[in-house]
C-alpha cells in the first residue's frame, strides 16, 4: 500500500512538473532502498513526464507556442534530427528543468510512446543516483556518518553527473555545427 500511494503521489508530483522530485527519490530511496525507489520512481517519473507532455499537446500547445515560439526553432530542429537521441539527453542533463522538457516536447511532433521510452531510459542514472544518495544517507546512525565513504561518493556522484551529462551534451551539439 505504500508502494503504491508513493506511487501515485509521485506520477501527480512529475505530471505538474513541481519541484521536489529529487527530494522525493531520496526520501524513496530512505524508505524502500536504492533498488525498489529506482524501479518506483523511473516508471512514476517516465508516466508522469507522459502526462505532462500530452496535456501540453492536447491542451496548452498553443499557448506554449504562442509564448516561446521564436525560442523553440532550435528544438524542432533537434528532434527532426536526432529524434529520440535529442530527447535522451535534455533528460541527462537534470540543469534542463523537466517542466521546460515536457511542454516543449509536447509541441513537437514526437510519438508518443517515443517520449516515454526515451524519458523513462533517460531519466534512469539520475533516478538511480538519487535513490541510492537517499539510501546512503538512511543509514547514517550519527553525526560523523554523513562522512561516511558511500555518502561521500554518492554525493560526489550527483555533483558530477549532470556536469559530465552537460560535456557530452555540448560536444555531441558541436559536433553536429
Amino acid at each position: 500500500m505504500e508502494l503504491a500511494a508513493f506511487f501515485l503521489g509521485y506520477v501527480l508530483l512529475a505530471t505538474t512538473s513541481l519541484p521536489g522530485g529529487a527530494a522525493a527519490t531520496m526520501a524513496a530511496g530512505a524508505l524502500f532502498g536504492a533498488a525498489t525507489a529506482t524501479l518506483l520512481v523511473s516508471f512514476a517519473s517516465a508516466i508522469g513526464a507522459t502526462l505532462a507532455f500530452l496535456i501540453t499537446r492536447f491542451f496548452l500547445k498553443d499557448h506554449v507556442e504562442r509564448r516561446f515560439g521564436s525560442r523553440l526553432w532550435r528544438l524542432h530542429e533537434g528532434v527532426e534530427r536526432d529524434g529520440a537521441c535529442y530527447l535522451f539527453f535534455l533528460r541527462l542533463v537534470p540543469a534542463v528543468p523537466f517542466l521546460l522538457v515536457n511542454a516543449a516536447m509536447g509541441v513537437t511532433r514526437m510519438r508518443t510512446w517515443t517520449y516515454y521510452w526515451v524519458s523513462q531510459l533517460g531519466m534512469l542514472a539520475g533516478t538511480f543516483l538519487f535513490a541510492h544518495a537517499g539510501a546512503q544517507l538512511a543509514a547514517v546512525d550519527s553525526p560523523w556518518g554523513v562522512l561516511s565513504p558511500g555518502v561521500l561518493g554518492a554525493l560526489a556522484a550527483l555533483g558530477l553527473a549532470p556536469l559530465v551529462a552537460k560535456k557530452v551534451l555540448a560536444k555531441r551539439l558541436s559536433d553536429d555545427v
